[in-house]
């Protein structure tokens, strides 16, 4: 589940991302934003490569909180979630940057 919230992440924010950058590096215009056709232009290019890095790291994020929440469910619903979040943040942090 956790490499398919990254795919569906990926895929929806991406072309966002692309276009508040172009935007920010641009220079004031007397054309409105939808009549740029070089801001929407190859919004996805460069798509797969983080897609290929970040969703094994989000699936290794998920897998790892899952099992530890399952571990010290006897804890409660937050105490257990608060330490799943901060023990999986490791190996997801270790996979992001190998």
């Amino acid at each position: 589940s956790g490499i398919a919230v990254s795919v569906v992440k990926q895929t929806v924010l991406y072309p966002v991302d692309t276009i508040k950058v172009r935007l920010q590096g641009m220079k004031a215009d007397e054309r409105p934003l939808w009549k740029r056709s070089e801001l929407f232009r190859g919004v996805y290019k460069g798509f797969f490569v983080p897609l290929i890095f970040n969703a094994p790291a989000s699936g290794t994020f998920f897998a790892v909180k899952d099992s530890v929440k399952a571990s010290v469910s006897y804890l409660g619903n937050i105490p257990s979630t608060i330490i799943a979040i901060a023990l999986a943040q490791f190996p997801y942090w270790l996979f992001r940057q190998t």
